[in-house]
């Protein structure tokens, strides 16, 4: 398989933080929060956007290696398989987070997917359940896994990653009333890294994991 001798992986890797300190303070500043939700996206999108372009540029871009291939059934099953499991473990995981937590866990869903009316939930699910998956693991599963797999082992490169990915979603772990509920809400995020970065690895296509990651949205968002 082509792997690029060096590859950009830095700068992705670099944007994490300034996308999650841009979405969050939106959030904060900005009443409904989804002006803020929505410059957050638009920003992982121009680091995806861009790094693919700087790849391009060197010849260095095999869109195939990113996880740009498709899967076959198995692949997609073991998604859902795998997705049902793992709703089920982190819903029981976070009945372990204290009252408070668990309340403010559900006004942030709020801000960022307020429901009031049958468009906006319309919009919302398009956006959290699929846009956001497809753009988050291209970043995370396709860009930073790939290229981090270069430098060390594949199980290393999935929990390196895994550990981004739940950092990233630090929006979820500020609204932990305590440390010890910040653990369980990490491990869950993390949880979630680690089987997409699974399933990305042991298939070699981002479907599976986008998958995943949807129906792990969906069942937050809009689960009981």
């Amino acid at each position: 398989m082509h792997m690029p001798p060096m590859p950009y992986w830095p700068i992705p890797l670099a944007s994490v933080g300034l996308i999650a300190a841009i979405y969050w303070l939106m959030l904060m500043l900005i009443p409904n929060g989804q002006p803020g939700f929505m410059l957050g996206f638009a920003g992982l999108l121009i680091v995806i956007a861009g790094t693919l372009w700087l790849e391009a540029r060197r010849g260095a871009l095999v869109l195939s290696d990113l996880g740009f291939r498709g899967s076959g059934f198995m692949g997609l099953g073991a998604a859902v398989v795998l997705a049902l499991a793992l709703g089920f473990c982190i819903q029981l995981l976070l009945t372990l987070l204290s009252t408070e937590t668990r309340q403010a866990l559900g006004e942030f869903n709020q801000v960022i997917a307020p429901v009031q009316n049958p468009a906006m939930i319309l919009m919302t699910f398009i956006t959290l359940v699929a846009l956001v998956p497809i753009a988050e693991e291209v970043l995370f599963r396709g860009l930073i896994q790939t290229y981090a797999g270069q430098y060390m082992p594949p199980s290393l490169a999935i929990i390196l990653t895994a550990v981004l990915f739940a950092l990233f979603h630090f929006g979820a772990l500020a609204t932990a009333q305590g440390f010890s509920d910040q653990v369980l809400i990490f491990l869950a995020l993390s949880a979630v890294g680690l089987a997409a970065g699974f399933l990305r690895q042991s298939s070699g296509s981002l479907l599976p994991a986008i998958l995943l990651h949807g129906a792990y949205n969906g069942q937050t968002l809009f689960g009981p």
